[in-house]
């Protein structure tokens, strides 16, 4: 079967028919999905195809996750995937997503069990019923694989969201905290390390850790009193022994005084 390269050409132009006017599409590169199965192999090098996703062993089960970037005055109201596939015979079957419910554990937040076994290319839609945007949010997309000669090319994601109307001005990221302002870290996904900038607009103890995905501490950056000023740190990538972590998606939590807050990010390997 012959590639295409539509997935990433003409994404963009393809709005599903159940948005309503006021929702818009928030659309995501495929090219920050990573996984923690070592069955799978991602090659992010080919031009055109999105994420190539191979296995070295068939079988079900087989997952790719990715962090999305999304403003906190919004519900999801669906999600757009493209995606295109060697044989019918190895598809998508889950489209999953999950949020941090506390630091401690992510919360599946929506389960679409839809087998989608087109080869495609093609864009399919689900439909996620007004979903809260709260924390960092993670899509996971559930392989099946009937022989490792074949290959799930996943293209663009979009996240369909609509506004929350209220007459309050929203803060579009939704986790600064009293006396911080918590920065996206850069770059993101990162590769070797990634830096993590805050402000403080006065003197507090703070405490900065790097969570896995399942909620765990692997890695404390800082604990200790800061007059006010703006901080930069870098994560290496590294827990606390020294130990290089596997890629996929972590968390970096911030807390000062009695309050946290926490952000996504994606290390890639």
């Amino acid at each position: 079967m012959k590639r295409s390269t539509i997935l990433l050409a003409t994404v963009g132009l393809l709005v599903p028919l159940s948005v309503a006017e006021a929702d818009y599409n928030i659309w995501h590169s495929p090219l920050t999905g990573v996984t923690n199965d070592s069955r799978l192999t991602i090659d992010y090098s080919l031009p055109g195809t999105g994420l190539h996703v191979t296995t070295d062993s068939p079988g079900d089960l087989q997952w790719v996750t990715m962090t999305l970037t999304l403003p906190s005055n919004v519900t999801i109201e669906g999600i757009t995937l493209c995606y295109e596939l060697a044989s019918s015979q190895s598809y998508i079957s889950q489209i999953r997503l999950a949020r941090m419910q506390t630091p401690d554990y992510a919360l599946v937040i929506h389960d679409d069990g839809t087998d989608h076994t087109d080869p495609g290319p093609r864009c399919v839609y689900s439909d996620a019923a007004s979903l809260p945007v709260e924390g960092a949010i993670t899509i996971a997309l559930r392989l099946n694989f009937a022989s490792t000669d074949h290959w799930i090319d996943i293209g663009a994601i979009s996240i369909v969201v609509r506004p929350i109307v209220s007459d309050v001005d929203e803060d579009p990221v939704g986790d600064d905290l009293i006396g911080l302002e918590l920065r996206p870290n850069q770059p993101n996904p990162f590769g070797a390390e990634t830096m993590i900038e805050y402000t403080l607009s006065q003197s507090d103890r703070v405490e900065l850790q790097i969570l896995d995905v399942s909620g765990r501490a692997v890695r404390t950056l800082l604990e200790a009193e800061q007059p006010m000023g703006q901080y930069r740190l870098v994560w290496d990538g590294r827990d606390d022994a020294g130990v290089e972590m596997p890629a996929g998606t972590y968390y970096y939590r911030v807390r000062i005084g009695e309050q946290e807050g926490s952000r996504g990010m994606v290390m890639v390997r």
